[in-house]
């Protein structure tokens, strides 16, 4: 059983959300937003010493908290991740109290628009609690807020709705040996 702040959600909601096509099947975002290769996190940032999908729970005072998805993963598993994070925030906000604003961050003005990040605000009975930017360049996904122990709370269910999504497509693998890196 998966607990996330005030929810409790058994293993068959999980099992239900991972294979839920309707939340998924509205998803404003296709694997497109992807580059076929991502780039390496700022040398200097603090993503650059990010775990590879963990969260460091010891580090990220006063920073953000940050985990990594790339550079050295495909464009299939960033998906899969933005995909548990849809779910997980859609089936947050039919709970009471909550809105989740999600907000697209551009490199560039139009006509380009080339996105940089997807921000995903929580907030809780018209208080802003955490947000998350999910970097679809890097592969990065920082939160910041002043209730990260909530996002600590939440996380642990979106990985295990990643993994229950990522059981389900053939093509991911953890061998990242065919993964192409740019500096």
């Amino acid at each position: 059983m998966a607990m996330a702040h005030d929810l409790i959600i058994s293993d068959e909601t999980l099992d239900g959300l991972a294979s839920n096509r309707q939340y998924i099947a509205d998803i404003p975002y296709t694997m497109d937003i992807f580059p076929d290769t991502l780039s390496k996190p700022n040398k200097k940032g603090k993503a650059k010493d990010a775990e590879f999908e963990e969260l460091d729970l010891q580090s990220h005072k006063p920073y953000p908290m940050v985990f990594r998805i790339g550079p050295n993963t495909n464009r299939r598993r960033m998906w899969c991740w933005l995909k548990a994070f849809w779910v997980f925030y859609k089936y947050l906000k039919e709970k009471k109290d909550y809105d989740i604003i999600w907000e697209n961050k551009y490199f560039t003005a139009p006509p380009e628009n080339k996105l940089r990040s997807i921000d995903i605000i929580v907030n809780h009975i018209k208080v802003q609690e955490y947000r998350v930017c999910f970097f679809v360049t890097t592969g990065t996904v920082h939160a910041q807020g002043k209730s990260l122990n909530k996002y600590e709370e939440h996380f642990p269910v979106i990985k295990r709705l990643f993994q229950k999504m990522n059981e389900d497509v053939d093509e991911l693998t953890n061998d990242f040996e065919n993964a192409v890196v740019v500096d």
